[in-house]
Parts: C-alpha cells; structure tokens; sequence
C-alpha cells in the first residue's frame, strides 16, 4: 500500500494528474500484480485515492482531502 501512495505522491498526481493502472503497475514483480490491483480497489474504497475512466482504462489519482492520512501511513512505515 505504502509503495503505490509513493508512486503516486513523486508524480505529484494529485487531481487533475493521474496515473495509469499499467503505469502504477510497472516496476513490480508481475506475480504481485494480483495483490497490488486488491490494493487499488482497498485505497480507492478508503477514500485515499480516487480513479476515473479515461479511453485507455482507468486511472488513479491521491485524494487531496486526505492527505493528512496518506502522509501518516507514509511516515509510520
């Protein structure tokens, strides 16, 4: 969880910027794929990040009003 929020706050995609899945996706282990697309859906059900359809599949982005929490998780671990 901690490594997608990373992903996401170095590539400022706060917003109007976003991430695409297979963006976020690249630079892990392909096993793990299965495990970090859980994870997506677990952050967006959270409220830490949101996603949006765009015509080349969906993309993420880090929920400003939470920011207060993604730094927390960020932090502690």
């Amino acid at each position: 969880m901690k490594q997608i929020l990373e992903k996401l706050l170095h590539n400022k995609c706060f917003g109007k910027h976003h991430l695409q899945e297979t963006t976020i996706l690249k630079g892990f282990n392909r096993k793990e794929h299965g495990k970090l697309k859980t994870t997506l859906k677990q952050l967006c059900k959270q409220g830490l990040i949101c996603k949006k359809p765009t015509q080349h599949g969906m993309s993420y982005y880090l929920n400003t009003c939470k920011m207060e929490e993604i730094q927390q998780i960020l932090d502690t671990s």
